[in-house]
């Protein structure tokens, strides 16, 4: 993890009020969703969380859901959540490098950028970001189109439509995000 990244979460740790305006977990991924996004959209090298995603997986046995939502399933508040947050990210410190790295790094921009936009502009915007920055992007193309075959395949579409025609064709905009989240991680997973 990039120290720049740790030490702003130390920062929010010590002092919410001051960076989200109150102790929320809520509060504290939208800033870390921005924080992301605004360093990729700059090509500015940021450190993430990776491998955190297969370890909040392991800690609480789930599939299929962002950590963020886990940890906020398993917690009574927001605020809790927030504490439970740090508790964990103390704990995902102390393994080993090698067990922080994972092809989780694609998922993590790629919840930022659905917290971010509203799902009808997500396509765009990546493929936008795909041809600004090509090399840089945060998913490269191949990737982009083996999971838009994902999809195709997934939901035995048979109208040549892109991913989020088929997705908006079947559930309204929040549930499609949740869907995307889902989807994408199951094709990460399959394809590594």
């Amino acid at each position: 993890m990039n120290a720049d990244i740790n030490e702003m979460f130390k920062k929010i740790q010590k002092q919410p009020n001051r960076f989200i305006d109150e102790k929320s977990f809520k509060n504290l991924m939208l800033f870390y969703a921005g924080y992301r996004f605004y360093m990729h959209d700059n090509n500015i090298h940021f450190g993430n969380l990776p491998g955190f995603q297969a370890y909040i997986n392991g800690v609480y046995n789930s599939k299929g859901k962002h950590w963020s939502d886990v940890i906020k399933a398993f917690s009574a508040s927001d605020e809790e959540a927030f504490d439970v947050f740090f508790a964990h990210l103390d704990e995902y410190y102390l393994l080993p490098e090698y067990k922080r790295n994972s092809i989780y790094d694609f998922f993590e921009i790629f919840y930022s950028m659905i917290m971010l936009f509203p799902f009808s502009s997500l396509r765009n915007t990546m493929e936008k970001s795909m041809s600004e920055h090509p090399g840089s992007s945060f998913i490269d193309t191949d990737t982009y189109y083996e999971f838009q075959k994902h999809m195709t395949r997934k939901y035995n579409d048979t109208q040549n439509r892109k991913w989020d025609e088929i997705l908006s064709s079947i559930y309204d905009d929040s549930t499609a995000k949740k869907v995307l989240i889902s989807d994408f991680d199951d094709f990460l997973k399959n394809r590594y």
